[in-house]
């Protein structure tokens, strides 16, 4: 049921310490997050329809994982100057128990800007966390990811 393409609707941050990783490229990974991500003016860019609908930007989050072949993808889908523009991050996943998986982000790009080639490649440090996934059925799934922020998706149509 894991499989497919999930739109992500919420996102809900505990607050309180995250915590800290001994490799010098996860700290630098979790200040971007804490500084971009929790920030309210750009928080939308993680947390779906649900905080882009709030902030004004109409954004929409995806997510498609595909367990077989190891693979997942993040797309954030937002207006940009009148157009719309792309981001995605590409990543490897890997079981680490029936509810559970280890996440390694390897690349990431963005699409549509009009002052930019048509797409820019952005490298990452390649991030390392996980999900775990709490409820699971044909059409929602809720999952907590390594930084205890807790994200309710739905299956996308079409």
């Amino acid at each position: 049921k894991l499989n497919g393409t999930w739109a992500l609707i919420g996102t809900y941050s505990v607050d309180g310490p995250v915590a800290r990783s001994r490799n010098a490229l996860q700290t630098l990974s979790d200040s971007v997050y804490e500084g971009l991500y929790k920030n309210t003016q750009w928080s939308w860019l993680a947390g779906g329809m649900a905080s882009a609908e709030s902030s004004g930007s109409k954004a929409r989050s995806f997510q498609n994982i595909d367990v077989a072949r190891g693979e997942i993808f993040n797309i954030v889908e937002f207006a940009a100057f009148g157009r719309r523009a792309r981001i995605t991050v590409t990543g490897t996943i890997a079981r680490e128990s029936p509810t559970s998986l280890a996440v390694v982000f390897v690349a990431s790009s963005i699409e549509g800007l009009p002052f930019a080639p048509p797409v820019v490649r952005v490298p990452l440090p390649r991030p390392r966390g996980y999900v775990e996934t709490t409820f699971l059925d044909d059409e929602v799934r809720i999952s907590r990811g390594s930084r205890g922020t807790l994200f309710v998706t739905v299956r996308a149509r079409g």
